[in-house]
């Protein structure tokens, strides 16, 4: 039997009584297996040429850096990536096309911290929460890069300060309730299903005429994949009676087609600021949990409606107005203490 040649990145595999060659590529598939390409037995005619080509087609692509888009890629691909929540998952996928864009060109130890600082500061959109995204998937990314040892640089973007996403403060009443009752109907509902539903603003221009059942808003939160069964209040029920079904999406154009999250946002601040106020969609989140917590609901009863855990529901609940919560701590105080007049009025002697 002929004594197999000695190659770089071949294995010999005999198979049948024949030998075959295949050659390293150097690269890994999904599941982090090493791909090998076919090349024949090592007696057909063209082994050699196909190893040439072969060995210089590796040789170059040894030879090109490792950059930032590599690293997207191989994290997006990654059984890592895939473990993610499906919410998050989306929101990476939309971040890291920004990321191949605008510095994807970069090789992963030259990206520098000034590179960063450019993009968030000029290219992005005037979203403060897609910038702030953007800084934390470079985080991201820069932490699975070093525990895969593709580099051991920290992020660049590991001390640059985050964008002011405005106020997520809760409305204050009187806001809110003008914003029941705003004049533009878009707005009106979107203000009633963000206040009545506590859903995040990305799964209320989700809701479907055909979630509506049986009194009820059944969806799956984007973010955390939960199943919801959400009661109607009767105020959203009667609003919602009086609205025109003009598509699928109970949000929408006049034409029926969906409302995005980013016009939604923009309608409901420009209300805000029509009042003096720069407030946001997400702190009629926190109206929603505070007005729950504020009727006597208990955390779960609360986290029930908001599919938020315990522990966020506490979190969103320390600004529970302070008013209510002391007008009752007062009332419990007069109450005890006019029982206590009364049991001393009942021992007291006649004169």
């Amino acid at each position: 039997m002929a004594k197999l040649p000695k190659m770089p990145y071949v294995k010999f595999v005999r198979s049948k009584g024949e030998v075959y060659a295949y050659f390293n590529t150097g690269q890994k598939d999904t599941a982090g297996q090493r791909i090998y390409s076919p090349m024949g037995k090592p007696s057909s005619v063209g082994f050699q040429d196909t190893y040439a080509t072969l060995m210089g087609h590796r040789t170059r692509k040894s030879q090109q850096p490792f950059t930032v888009a590599d690293l997207a890629e191989k994290f997006e691909n990654s059984p890592e990536f895939d473990k993610l929540k499906l919410g998050t998952r989306r929101f990476y996928k939309s971040l890291l096309k920004h990321v191949k864009v605008q510095v994807g060109m970069f090789p992963i130890d030259g990206l520098k911290r000034s590179h960063i600082v450019e993009v968030v500061g000029n290219r992005l959109n005037d979203q403060p929460g897609t910038r702030n995204g953007f800084l934390a998937l470079i985080g991201v990314l820069y932490r699975f890069a070093r525990r895969n040892e593709l580099t051991e640089r920290p992020s660049p973007s590991a001390d640059i300060p985050k964008f002011d996403t405005g106020s997520h403060e809760p409305w204050p009443e009187a806001i809110l309730y003008a914003g029941l009752e705003a004049e533009h109907e878009r707005t009106r509902l979107a203000i009633a299903l963000l206040y009545y539903t506590g859903q995040r603003i990305g799964d209320v221009v989700r809701f479907r005429w055909n979630d509506v059942r049986g009194g009820a808003l059944y969806f799956t939160q984007q973010k955390t994949d939960k199943p919801m069964e959400v009661p109607l209040h009767s105020s959203l029920k009667d609003l919602l009676d009086g609205t025109p079904k003009r598509g699928m999406t109970i949000l929408s154009t006049y034409g029926g087609l969906p409302m995005t999250p980013q016009v939604i946002r923009r309608e409901v601040k420009a209300f805000a600021a029509e009042h003096d106020e720069q407030l946001v969609p997400h702190g009629l989140r926190k109206n929603s949990v505070n007005a729950l917590l504020e009727s006597g609901c208990t955390i779960a009863e609360v986290a029930a409606i908001t599919g938020q855990s315990f522990r966020m529901v506490e979190k969103y609940a320390r600004r529970v107005s302070q008013r209510q919560l002391g007008n009752a701590a007062i009332l419990k105080l007069e109450n005890k203490e006019r029982k206590f007049k009364r049991v001393e009025n009942r021992g007291a002697k006649p004169a």
